[in-house]
């Protein structure tokens, strides 16, 4: 699947959503991963069915997890995706369109 944009990690196009600039991508996606998500945010399994917008590349059940970057009963739209192999997803409009990150610094911690 062609992503609409994938932006490299502190590249002049990283994150012009205000809402992720002071977020420190590397030291959170290891958190993460070791399943310390902050309390206020929520994480479940992503099933990308694809009904509340665009799909992700096609993986078996249980391979990405989804993550709220916004307080639980905000209404908030951020979220984050994580997969298996170190992918990371991006969308600031609840799924309709998602950005990849690359160039994210290499984790050994996995679920």
């Amino acid at each position: 699947m062609a992503f609409r944009s994938r932006i490299h990690y502190l590249g002049p196009d990283t994150f012009d959503d205000p809402r992720l600039r002071q977020i420190p991508f590397p030291q959170l996606i290891t958190q993460l991963r070791a399943d310390r998500c902050p309390p206020v945010w929520s994480r479940m399994e992503f099933a990308n069915r694809g009904s509340e917008g665009t799909r992700l590349p096609e993986r078996p059940a249980g391979y990405y997890r989804r993550f709220h970057l916004e307080a639980r009963g905000t209404g908030g739209t951020l979220r984050l995706v994580l997969g298996r192999q170190q992918e990371v997803y991006i969308t600031g409009d609840k799924y309709h369109t998602w950005r990849q990150i690359i160039g994210l610094p290499q984790t050994s911690v996995a679920w």
